[in-house]
């Protein structure tokens, strides 16, 4: 009785997307079992133990072997749950001979060991630690029980494994397919990653910067909001962001008056050209957007100021790059902070889905909604 590979391993269930498990892949091995019946025939019977599973075969194993014949079973196996240790699961035949009715036990042994991929932080809206999709940067821990298996790690992509009580992926700062592959006695296992850029700046907590004016005067208007990092099924919290400087925008009406619109450049002044660590929740920072005055005569007038986003991995020590640094790629889409203002003198401020507006009497509307009534 024998395996044809003393060792099977397989990889664990994991959850690429919120909901949906992917299959579970494991590697096989071939029990053989060779018998002959003597002078007088036997039976054989199976016993299996140990995380084994039969995924294939020629039947069952034939219970009854006549006389000076020779049998020869095979079937498939594969593991389903680690091993408590090396060699722990089993299959064993027993031989009784009909004759003197003794019996003889052969067992083969194997080792089930499982390798999986774990998160080392969770995401935002996919709290499954086995996933299989993960942001730039993030750090991934390759682990394997029993602890005693001599497993190996190697990638084929661009992400580099790192030492230490358990070995860690630190994936890409660019997006695309991680292959990782786990050895252990030349049996291999493939697992493969999805790597994912951040796609967009979103906000929320929004709430409204407005004070009592004298009537008559115009801006003064804005928002606090509290903006995060998409996609949310994955963790950037291994990057920085930055607001990278630009002087791209434009102006229209009220606001191409040159003491208007010189004003309007995003440099370092204005926020831009620092980078912000990424939090555990993809929270990158509270975002102050605010107008200031507009003093008359007011006419129709439209400013638009697109805002481009960066990221780069954090240093080795985990701090943010030092300023200056080239992000590694912006976002596909700026972020557009826009400044509408009518003839009447009223301000309407729009970023990332939210708006905010203030007339000349201090009604100020966030989203539409009335927050502060104005007096006439």
């Amino acid at each position: 009785v024998s395996f044809e590979k003393p060792v099977v391993i397989f990889e664990d269930r994991h959850e690429s997307s919120p909901g949906v498990f992917a299959a579970r892949r494991s590697t096989t091995t071939k029990l053989t079992v060779t018998a002959y019946g003597g002078p007088n025939g036997c039976m054989l019977s199976l016993n299996e133990s140990g995380d084994l599973a039969r995924c294939g075969g020629a039947g069952d194993l034939p219970g009854f072997v006549g006389p000076q014949c020779r049998v020869e079973w095979e079937a498939n196996y594969e593991g389903v749950a680690a091993s408590a240790g090396q060699y722990a699961a089993s299959a064993t035949v027993t031989f009784t001979d009909f004759a003197t009715m003794h019996s003889l036990d052969a067992t083969a042994n194997a080792t089930v060991v499982e390798v999986k991929v774990k998160a080392q932080d969770t995401a935002p809206q996919n709290q499954c630690w086995q996933r299989h999709e993960y942001g730039v940067c993030e750090r991934v821990v390759l682990q394997h029980s029993p602890a005693s298996a001599n497993v190996t790690w190697r990638t084929e992509g661009d992400g580099d494994i790192q030492g230490g009580q358990y070995d860690i992926l630190v994936c890409p700062p660019i997006g695309g397919t991680e292959r990782l592959v786990a050895s252990l006695r030349g049996v291999e296992l493939p697992v493969q990653l999805d790597i994912i850029e951040p796609q967009a700046i979103v906000a929320s907590n929004v709430t409204a910067i407005a004070t009592n004016l004298p009537v008559g005067t115009a801006g003064h208007v804005g928002m606090y909001m509290d903006q995060y990092v998409a996609p949310f099924t994955v963790s950037f919290s291994k990057i920085a962001i930055e607001e990278v400087p630009c002087e791209n925008g434009f102006h229209s009406g009220y606001y191409s008056n040159p003491s208007m619109s010189n004003i309007w450049s995003h440099t370092y002044s204005n926020g831009a050209g620092r980078w912000v660590r990424v939090k555990g929740n993809n929270l990158v920072a509270r975002d102050r957007a605010t107008c200031g005055a507009c003093p008359p005569p007011w006419s129709q007038g439209t400013l638009i100021w697109n805002i481009p986003f960066g990221w780069h991995a954090l240093t080795e020590n985990g701090t943010s790059p030092v300023v200056g640094t080239t992000p590694t790629k912006e976002f596909a889409t700026d972020v557009t902070s826009t400044i509408v203002i009518n003839s009447t003198g009223m301000v309407f401020l729009m970023k990332l889905g939210h708006w905010v507006s203030r007339d000349i009497y201090n009604e100020v509307a966030l989203d539409g909604i009335v927050i502060q009534e104005g007096c006439q």
